[in-house]
């Protein structure tokens, strides 16, 4: 029988509870201010990566991609930048590997994308404000969440508006075993 890890979510804190190989992950909770709601999204984001990415993706781009969000500012102190208008970012990683190994065979190739957003819902919404989080892996369906949270400030705009994108030019790097990561971020702002 296996058992799964819970994620517990205390006002500032994710706690996981390893009972077992896959953790259940709670996608949808109160936060008590815009950082750790910040924090919290990165958490689940970075649990989601290491429950789901095995066998798509290796662990060195995995170790490589939780650094990267751990540590890109406009990604980490997104909740510092809503309030000058930055209501999303997107994380957008993909590779190659060059070195067959036991599972994987050259030439496979991955991608994932994460995104963190802040949204203020339209009178009339049943959802509340937040800072929410979408995670796309390559070959498995999209993941989603809400850090609900009533400081966020600003919020994306209707989808009838548009947002000023700001791409990082994208940044390749090959790892020892000759494997390649690709990666760059994207900032939305309001106009």
């Amino acid at each position: 029988m296996n058992f799964t890890s819970t994620l517990f979510l205390y006002p500032s804190t994710v706690v996981f509870l390893d009972c077992g190989e896959m953790s259940r992950i709670v996608y949808d909770w109160d936060a008590p201010d815009l950082r750790s709601a910040n924090q919290n999204v990165i958490k689940v984001m970075i649990q989601y990566l290491e429950n789901y990415g095995d066998g798509i993706i290796t662990n060195a781009a995995q170790k490589f991609i939780i650094n990267k969000l751990q540590t890109y500012t406009p990604f980490c102190n997104f909740y510092q930048d809503i309030e000058r208008g930055i209501v999303q970012v997107d994380a957008e990683f993909e590779g190659t590997i060059n070195k067959e190994t036991s599972i994987f065979r050259i030439g496979h190739k991955w991608k994932v994308r994460f995104t963190i957003d802040a949204d203020i819902p339209p009178p009339g919404s049943t959802q509340k404000k937040h800072i929410g989080f979408e995670i796309h892996i390559k070959s498995k369906s999209k993941q989603a969440g809400h850090a609900w949270c009533n400081a966020v400030p600003r919020g994306r705009p209707s989808t009838n508006e548009r947002m000023r994108e700001t791409e990082t030019t994208p940044i390749t790097e090959t790892f020892p075993n000759t494997d390649t990561i690709t990666y760059s971020f994207t900032t939305h702002a309001l106009n």
